[in-house]
Protein backbone atom coordinates (compact mmCIF):
# COMPACT_ATOMS: atom_id res chain seq x y z
CA UNK A 1 0.00 0.00 0.00
CA UNK A 2 1.24 3.21 -0.96
CA UNK A 3 0.52 6.72 0.79
CA UNK A 4 1.15 10.11 -0.74
CA UNK A 5 1.91 12.22 2.16
CA UNK A 6 2.54 15.65 0.71
CA UNK A 7 5.04 15.30 -1.69
CA UNK A 8 6.23 12.42 0.29
CA UNK A 9 5.30 8.59 -0.89
CA UNK A 10 4.32 6.33 2.44
CA UNK A 11 4.64 2.58 2.03
CA UNK A 12 3.11 0.50 4.46
CA UNK A 13 2.98 -3.40 5.36
CA UNK A 14 -0.46 -5.03 5.63
CA UNK A 15 1.14 -6.66 9.06
CA UNK A 16 1.00 -4.32 12.63
CA UNK A 17 4.71 -3.65 10.97
CA UNK A 18 4.75 -0.07 9.69
CA UNK A 19 7.66 0.63 7.33
CA UNK A 20 8.15 4.50 6.09
CA UNK A 21 10.22 5.40 3.43
CA UNK A 22 10.59 8.70 1.94
CA UNK A 23 12.53 10.06 -1.43
CA UNK A 24 15.58 12.00 -0.88
CA UNK A 25 14.58 16.17 -1.16
CA UNK A 26 15.34 17.62 -4.54
CA UNK A 27 18.22 20.51 -4.40
CA UNK A 28 20.64 18.75 -1.79
CA UNK A 29 23.06 16.59 -2.55
CA UNK A 30 25.23 13.97 -0.92
CA UNK A 31 28.31 14.82 0.85
CA UNK A 32 31.32 13.11 1.98
CA UNK A 33 32.58 16.26 4.37
CA UNK A 34 30.90 15.36 7.35
CA UNK A 35 30.50 12.32 9.41
CA UNK A 36 27.03 11.67 11.46
CA UNK A 37 26.88 9.19 14.66
CA UNK A 38 23.75 9.40 16.22
CA UNK A 39 24.29 7.27 19.96
CA UNK A 40 21.88 4.80 18.66
CA UNK A 41 20.96 2.77 15.74
CA UNK A 42 17.63 2.09 16.74
CA UNK A 43 15.18 3.89 18.99
CA UNK A 44 13.03 1.60 21.31
CA UNK A 45 10.14 3.00 22.59
CA UNK A 46 6.28 3.02 23.63
CA UNK A 47 3.39 5.27 22.84
CA UNK A 48 3.78 8.91 25.00
CA UNK A 49 7.13 8.36 25.28
CA UNK A 50 9.77 11.04 25.19
CA UNK A 51 13.27 10.54 24.08
CA UNK A 52 16.31 11.97 23.15
CA UNK A 53 19.21 11.53 21.13
CA UNK A 54 22.29 12.69 20.92
CA UNK A 55 23.59 12.82 17.37
CA UNK A 56 27.66 13.50 16.69
CA UNK A 57 28.53 15.36 13.87
CA UNK A 58 32.32 15.77 12.86
CA UNK A 59 33.93 17.78 9.61
CA UNK A 60 36.23 15.44 7.64
CA UNK A 61 36.76 18.31 5.31
CA UNK A 62 39.69 20.51 5.29
CA UNK A 63 37.75 23.69 5.35
CA UNK A 64 35.08 24.93 8.09
CA UNK A 65 31.66 24.12 7.91
CA UNK A 66 28.98 26.48 8.66
CA UNK A 67 25.03 26.11 10.03
CA UNK A 68 25.41 22.57 10.51
CA UNK A 69 22.17 21.45 11.81
CA UNK A 70 19.77 17.78 12.05
CA UNK A 71 16.97 17.16 9.84
CA UNK A 72 14.67 14.33 10.78
CA UNK A 73 13.86 12.40 7.28
CA UNK A 74 10.60 9.76 6.86
CA UNK A 75 8.91 10.30 10.49
CA UNK A 76 5.94 13.41 10.96
CA UNK A 77 7.48 16.42 12.47
CA UNK A 78 5.29 16.77 15.55
CA UNK A 79 6.72 13.47 16.26
CA UNK A 80 10.73 15.28 17.01
CA UNK A 81 11.98 18.49 18.44
CA UNK A 82 15.78 19.20 16.38
CA UNK A 83 16.30 23.18 16.80
CA UNK A 84 19.35 23.07 17.73
CA UNK A 85 22.31 23.40 15.38
CA UNK A 86 26.48 23.95 15.51
CA UNK A 87 27.42 27.60 13.49
CA UNK A 88 30.36 26.58 12.83
CA UNK A 89 32.48 23.15 12.87
CA UNK A 90 36.50 23.38 12.17
CA UNK A 91 38.05 21.26 10.56
CA UNK A 92 38.01 17.38 12.54
CA UNK A 93 36.42 18.81 15.36
CA UNK A 94 33.16 17.27 16.47
CA UNK A 95 29.83 18.78 17.73
CA UNK A 96 26.86 17.16 19.60
CA UNK A 97 23.35 17.99 18.53
CA UNK A 98 20.50 16.82 20.06
CA UNK A 99 17.19 15.62 18.85
CA UNK A 100 14.18 14.76 21.37
CA UNK A 101 11.22 12.27 19.92
CA UNK A 102 7.45 12.64 21.49
CA UNK A 103 5.89 9.60 20.19
CA UNK A 104 1.84 9.88 20.11
CA UNK A 105 0.10 8.35 22.90
CA UNK A 106 -2.65 6.77 20.30
CA UNK A 107 0.21 4.79 18.14
CA UNK A 108 -0.01 0.66 18.40
CA UNK A 109 2.97 -1.69 18.45
CA UNK A 110 4.67 -0.21 15.05
CA UNK A 111 8.43 0.04 13.42
CA UNK A 112 9.26 2.52 11.41
CA UNK A 113 12.45 3.34 9.10
CA UNK A 114 13.73 6.62 8.53
CA UNK A 115 17.17 8.76 8.11
CA UNK A 116 19.24 11.11 10.45
CA UNK A 117 20.68 13.44 8.16
CA UNK A 118 23.38 16.40 8.91
CA UNK A 119 22.54 19.28 6.73
CA UNK A 120 24.98 22.44 5.90
CA UNK A 121 25.32 24.65 2.73
CA UNK A 122 22.78 22.96 0.38
CA UNK A 123 24.64 19.20 1.16
CA UNK A 124 23.79 16.79 3.31
CA UNK A 125 25.27 13.29 5.15
CA UNK A 126 22.28 10.44 6.18
CA UNK A 127 22.47 7.78 8.27
CA UNK A 128 20.15 4.96 8.10
CA UNK A 129 18.05 4.71 11.67
CA UNK A 130 15.48 2.87 13.08
CA UNK A 131 12.74 2.99 15.60
CA UNK A 132 10.13 -0.05 17.30
CA UNK A 133 7.25 1.19 19.07
CA UNK A 134 6.23 -1.65 21.88
CA UNK A 135 2.40 -1.96 22.58
CA UNK A 136 3.14 -0.30 26.05
CA UNK A 137 6.48 0.70 28.01
CA UNK A 138 6.52 -2.65 30.68
CA UNK A 139 6.31 -4.73 27.32
CA UNK A 140 9.38 -2.66 25.95
CA UNK A 141 11.10 -3.45 29.75
CA UNK A 142 10.35 -7.37 28.99
CA UNK A 143 11.57 -7.32 26.02
CA UNK A 144 14.95 -5.67 27.09
CA UNK A 145 15.14 -8.13 30.25
CA UNK A 146 14.92 -11.26 28.23
CA UNK A 147 18.00 -9.62 25.86
CA UNK A 148 20.24 -9.15 28.36
CA UNK A 149 19.15 -11.81 30.54
CA UNK A 150 20.33 -14.02 27.30
CA UNK A 151 23.62 -12.55 27.03
CA UNK A 152 23.95 -13.19 30.64
CA UNK A 153 23.00 -17.02 30.24
CA UNK A 154 25.78 -16.98 27.45
CA UNK A 155 28.79 -16.13 29.73
CA UNK A 156 27.36 -18.25 32.49
CA UNK A 157 27.56 -20.92 30.54
CA UNK A 158 30.64 -20.50 29.21
CA UNK A 159 32.90 -20.10 32.79
CA UNK A 160 34.75 -21.98 33.12
CA UNK A 161 36.39 -22.30 29.63
CA UNK A 162 36.58 -18.22 29.59
CA UNK A 163 38.56 -18.45 32.70
CA UNK A 164 38.17 -15.22 33.98
CA UNK A 165 40.02 -12.72 36.24
CA UNK A 166 38.35 -12.34 39.71
CA UNK A 167 37.71 -8.42 38.89
CA UNK A 168 35.75 -9.48 36.05
CA UNK A 169 34.06 -12.01 37.74
CA UNK A 170 32.56 -10.14 40.36
CA UNK A 171 31.69 -7.27 37.82
CA UNK A 172 29.46 -10.12 36.11
CA UNK A 173 27.94 -10.63 38.95
CA UNK A 174 27.18 -7.19 39.88
CA UNK A 175 25.55 -7.49 36.36
CA UNK A 176 23.24 -10.05 37.27
CA UNK A 177 22.35 -8.62 40.33
CA UNK A 178 21.23 -5.47 38.75
CA UNK A 179 19.08 -7.96 35.98
CA UNK A 180 17.30 -9.05 39.11
CA UNK A 181 17.15 -5.85 40.05
CA UNK A 182 15.58 -4.37 36.97
CA UNK A 183 12.86 -7.83 37.30
CA UNK A 184 11.64 -6.94 40.45
CA UNK A 185 10.74 -3.05 39.54
CA UNK A 186 9.48 -4.50 36.65
CA UNK A 187 6.92 -6.17 38.64
CA UNK A 188 6.23 -3.65 40.87
CA UNK A 189 5.95 -1.25 37.89
CA UNK A 190 8.91 1.18 38.90
CA UNK A 191 9.39 1.71 35.33
CA UNK A 192 12.18 4.54 35.69
CA UNK A 193 14.03 2.23 38.40
CA UNK A 194 13.35 -0.77 35.94
CA UNK A 195 15.56 0.89 33.39
CA UNK A 196 17.92 2.03 35.43
CA UNK A 197 18.51 -0.86 36.89
CA UNK A 198 18.84 -2.54 33.21
CA UNK A 199 21.18 0.26 31.56
CA UNK A 200 23.68 -0.65 34.51
CA UNK A 201 23.30 -4.29 33.81
CA UNK A 202 24.20 -3.55 30.47
CA UNK A 203 27.25 -1.65 30.58
CA UNK A 204 28.61 -3.87 33.16
CA UNK A 205 28.08 -6.66 30.96
CA UNK A 206 29.76 -4.73 28.35
CA UNK A 207 32.74 -4.32 30.50
CA UNK A 208 32.78 -7.95 30.82
CA UNK A 209 32.95 -9.10 27.25
CA UNK A 210 34.96 -6.15 26.28
CA UNK A 211 37.40 -7.59 28.35
CA UNK A 212 37.06 -11.83 27.52
CA UNK A 213 37.40 -9.87 23.72
CA UNK A 214 40.39 -8.51 24.52
CA UNK A 215 41.64 -11.40 26.68
CA UNK A 216 41.32 -13.80 22.96
CA UNK A 217 42.84 -11.51 21.31
CA UNK A 218 45.98 -11.02 23.35
CA UNK A 219 46.04 -15.18 23.27
CA UNK A 220 45.87 -15.80 19.96
CA UNK A 221 48.51 -12.95 19.27
CA UNK A 222 50.54 -15.08 22.18
CA UNK A 223 49.69 -18.18 20.64
CA UNK A 224 50.85 -16.58 16.96
CA UNK A 225 54.06 -15.59 18.99
CA UNK A 226 54.95 -19.45 20.10
CA UNK A 227 54.63 -20.46 16.63
CA UNK A 228 56.55 -17.92 15.13
CA UNK A 229 59.24 -19.28 17.95
CA UNK A 230 58.63 -22.42 17.05
CA UNK A 231 59.10 -22.01 13.59
CA UNK A 232 62.22 -20.14 13.44
CA UNK A 233 63.72 -22.83 15.67
CA UNK A 234 62.96 -25.58 13.47
CA UNK A 235 64.42 -23.24 10.42
CA UNK A 236 67.45 -23.22 12.77
CA UNK A 237 67.91 -26.63 13.38
CA UNK A 238 67.45 -27.35 9.93
CA UNK A 239 70.00 -24.97 8.55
Amino acid sequence: LIVVVGDKKLITTKSFNVIQKFEREEGIVKSDKIDVMPEITELRVWPGARRQVLVVVKNVWNEPLYNVRIEIVGLPKSWFINNESIETLLPLEEGVIPVTFRIPSNLGASKYAFKISAVFDGEREDVEMGMKIFASRSEKIQEDLVGLERRINIIENSLDELELEETDKEIFEEAKRFLNFGKFHLQSKNYDEAEESIQTSFLLLKEVENRIQQGETERKISLGYSWIVLLSACIIGVG
